[in-house]
């Protein structure tokens, strides 16, 4: 209450949101799958702009770079109602929709108003981006020239093809690292994908969906002298780390089937500030004499590293 001034809902916060949500390109593009992400909010907002009743903000993208295809179909539609077309609509029977679309953006101004800026408001657009966008895809087929039919219609499923992929990115990207609570075995399957998809392309892809892989989290060890945390070195309940709160040595055991014999690559994802070496048994049999010996900076979520190894199981 003290950040919105005792209103969160003000028209001082036009001047923050309006270019958010329809302009400025807070999508970014990265060389690892899905590709496409939401950019991180400025937390300036409130600094540069002291009279708006301004709360938060999170990743958002405004509509012209995220749903291109219904932002533009929309502003179509809603003009070609409010403006006489002579041969497309000499009768002016678009007119009976301006009254719909009216209210259909009343959702818009909601969201301008509102303190908080989330991609996720974007939602109350989506009564404006759908009547907007199907009167305007309704109107192609009177167009009189038929290359500019084409032309309209390739547009328009350019548009969409790419508003869809980018919206499903920011959905995965947001399962499978925001949403609460989510397993960090899940989190890491998602990221040992993502790369070998970006060192190997589709092959890199084949390859992660016909070799076995299995997961363990951390804390599910069946023995061992360690402790399991979820606040104290990382940031989330649900993605917790072990760790010896005492005098060496600390042990973790674990039970992994192992489909048939071969030779297998192994990776533990670890946090060290110094140099504190493990030793990796298998069968009770020590397969690897030093690993995780590379400080890593810290013992914090975001000092992470991987330390792979292969062995024969």
């Amino acid at each position: 209450m003290q950040r919105t001034k005792g209103d969160a809902a003000s028209l001082l916060n036009i001047p923050v949101t309006l270019p958010i949500y329809f302009w400025e390109p807070n999508v970014e593009f990265k060389a690892l799958f899905p590709w496409a992400y939401l950019k991180p909010g400025d937390r300036n907002l409130s600094a540069r702009y002291p009279c708006s009743h301004f709360d938060g903000i999170e990743p958002v993208g405004s509509l012209p770079f995220t749903v291109p295809a219904l932002f533009v179909a929309a502003l179509a539609g809603s003009c070609l109602c409010f403006v006489r077309l002579g041969r497309q609509d000499p009768r002016g029977r678009l007119r009976v929709f301006r009254a719909p679309l009216c209210g259909a953006m009343a959702g818009i101004f909601l969201i301008l108003t509102w303190g908080y800026i989330t991609y996720r408001y974007v939602q109350d657009a989506l009564p404006w981006l759908a009547l907007g966008s199907a009167i305007a895809v309704a109107i192609i087929p009177l167009v009189k020239r038929k290359w500019m039919q084409y032309c309209l219609t390739g547009l328009l499923l350019g548009g969409t093809a790419y508003g869809v992929w980018v919206n499903a990115a920011f959905a995965v990207v947001q399962k499978r690292f925001y949403a609460f609570p989510e397993q960090d075995t899940k989190r890491l399957e998602f990221l040992d994908m993502a790369a070998a998809m970006q060192s190997g392309g589709v092959r890199g892809w084949l390859q992660y969906l016909t070799h076995w892989r299995t997961y363990i989290y951390a804390a599910d060890y069946q023995r061992g002298n360690v402790s399991a945390d979820g606040a104290r070195f990382t940031t989330r309940a649900d993605h917790s780390v072990i760790f010896r709160d005492g005098p060496p040595p600390g042990a973790a055991e674990y039970a992994v089937t192992i489909p048939e014999a071969g030779l297998y690559e192994f990776s533990l994802v670890y946090a060290s500030a110094d140099s504190r070496p493990l030793r990796f048994y298998l069968n009770g049999r020590e397969v690897v004499q030093s690993i995780c010996a590379e400080p890593t900076g810290g013992f914090t979520e975001d000092r992470q590293r991987w330390a792979p190894r292969a062995c024969s199981a």
